[in-house]
């Protein structure tokens, strides 16, 4: 297979992330009928059908699941050679860390700032996304790191082929007005969210993710969730809590910023609802700055952890749990 067929191999695994060739043709920018015929031709190259099309999201086929880790490999390294060759070619070091927003507002600054300290002529771009696309910039080479979450019952896109390495348990939390009468105890109950008014995102978002693992959560304790307003911003809802208006699900990595009249109360039924935050990275042909990025966000996820004893109060229990 000659470098002219990474196309082919781009369209196979954006196909299967996203479980449809439409979707993966928006990706790329080209036409559905484009990716088809990069499909079609990998195909014939292989000998064998590779994704099942005969069910929705599209799948791989048993030789398509085999092919798959190895395609996700090349891609990964194509990505770090052509960033090196960029780099070479500007005499300078660069490197690419996607992240979700509260990580950036939490453990991240650190880790970046420790890095850089360590390298001073070393360039960090940083961008922010959400989970699933920062896997698929990952993969597809455009960023060398990616600091993503993982939430119960919340499907992710797959990481076969990439390096995982746990950061910390982000602990699901209510946030309560300072007068609630659920403000008196020490956790609260998923069943105490039945018939309060909520805040949750919009599905048709990123944040849409966590606003299906609040509806499971709640459907699992035999009620639907009564979502008075649709915010994604979270200061913004945050703000109408702080009003006294409505209460809101969040994560402790969150809820560093509480304005006056807000507060937080965990969750009792933990783990439900918690979340597990790692950083992915290729697992093979990563740079020795890479692997010391990663280094760095496990210590800064740590001490950002053990620094957060403001809900640790007696019975409550500590937002964030740092993974050793």
């Amino acid at each position: 297979m000659s470098l002219g067929d990474v196309q082919r191999l781009r369209a196979f695994a954006l196909v299967l992330d996203l479980g449809s060739i439409s979707a993966a043709a928006g990706v790329l920018g080209y036409t559905q009928s484009a990716v088809s015929q990069q499909l079609a031709a990998l195909e014939r190259e292989v000998g064998t059908s590779l994704v099942d099309r005969s069910q929705r999201p599209l799948r791989a086929t048993r030789a398509g699941a085999t092919l798959r880790p190895h395609v996700e490999r090349v891609l990964a390294a194509l990505g770090g050679a052509e960033a090196a060759v960029g780099d070479l070619r500007g005499g300078t070091s660069r490197l690419r860390l996607a992240a979700f927003p509260s990580a950036l507002s939490s453990f991240v600054p650190a880790a970046i700032r420790d890095l850089r300290r360590a390298h001073p002529q070393l360039v960090v771009q940083v961008v922010q996304l959400e989970t699933y696309e920062a896997v698929e910039r990952l993969r597809g080479g455009d960023v060398d790191l990616a600091v993503v979450h993982r939430m119960p019952g919340v499907a992710v896109p797959e990481t076969g082929g990439l390096q995982r390495r746990r950061l910390l348990v982000d602990h699901l939390h209510v946030v309560l007005p300072e007068g609630h009468r659920l403000a008196r105890r020490d956790g609260v109950s998923i069943t105490d969210l039945d018939a309060e008014p909520l805040i949750l995102p919009r599905r048709d978002t990123p944040a849409g993710r966590f606003r299906s693992l609040v509806e499971h959560l709640c459907a699992q304790a035999g009620f639907a969730p009564r979502v008075t307003y649709e915010l994604d911003d979270l200061p913004a809802a945050q703000a109408f809590v702080a009003a006294g208006i409505a209460i809101v699900p969040m994560h402790g990595l969150t809820l560093a910023t509480l304005p006056p009249g807000a507060t937080a109360r965990p969750l009792i039924e933990r783990p439900a609802g918690s979340r597990t935050v790692e950083a992915l990275a290729p697992a093979a042909a990563r740079t020795a700055v890479a692997d010391d990025l990663l280094d760095r966000l496990a210590h800064a996820a740590g001490a950002y952890a053990a620094s957060r004893p403001r809900l640790a109060q007696p019975g409550r229990g500590a937002p964030l749990e740092a993974i050793e």
